[in-house]
């Protein structure tokens, strides 16, 4: 009971399909698909750089969270 059905052992074989061997192959098959340009596999973090989170240094004059929120309530009114 524990088989899987004929039609779709027929389908895996017409369209060639093969199970990954365990999660952390597939993981590993993923990761190294994802290559730079230099065509070597990337570890970690495979994000190009302008895909990063970016860094936003804030000037003194600038209004901060707390103030935002303070002159929104106040236009409201």
């Amino acid at each position: 009971s524990g088989e899987e059905p004929a039609f779709i052992r027929k389908f895996k074989q017409r369209t060639g399909y093969q199970a990954p061997i365990t999660a952390e192959e597939k993981h590993r098959t993923n990761i190294n698909d994802i290559n730079d340009p230099n065509d070597r596999p990337r570890d970690g973090d495979y994000r190009k750089d302008d895909e990063k989170p970016q860094i936003v240094q804030l000037n003194s004059n600038d209004l901060s969270k707390e103030e935002v929120e303070l002159e929104m309530t106040k236009a409201k009114e």
